[in-house]
């Protein structure tokens, strides 16, 4: 489905891993990817903002509103897209 918009977000070290050279071919704005793909499943997209997660207090995810420092980590793409959303200033 990134193919289809201007801004990439993937979390799925699976999905990635296994469509990484597509992912490096998308002429997109920008790739979101998160950082422990890169430097623990040692996937490399090219281009890429990377991103730090961070995991949820007590099974409760944390909602982050400075993206630039970490995202809130609930296990669903959707919860981080929702955060970068803000960040880039949708309501």
């Amino acid at each position: 489905m990134c193919h289809r918009m201007k801004r990439c977000l993937s979390q799925d070290e699976k999905m990635l891993f296994n469509c990484q050279e597509d992912v490096n071919n998308l002429e997109i704005s920008a790739k979101f990817i998160s950082l422990i793909n890169k430097y623990f499943h040692n996937i490399d997209i090219k281009d890429a903002l990377y991103f730090n997660m961070h995991s949820s207090i007590q099974g409760v995810p944390v909602f982050s509103d400075s993206v630039d420092s970490y995202i809130g980590n609930s296990n669903t793409v959707a919860f981080s897209a929702a955060q970068i959303a803000v960040c880039m200033g949708f309501n």
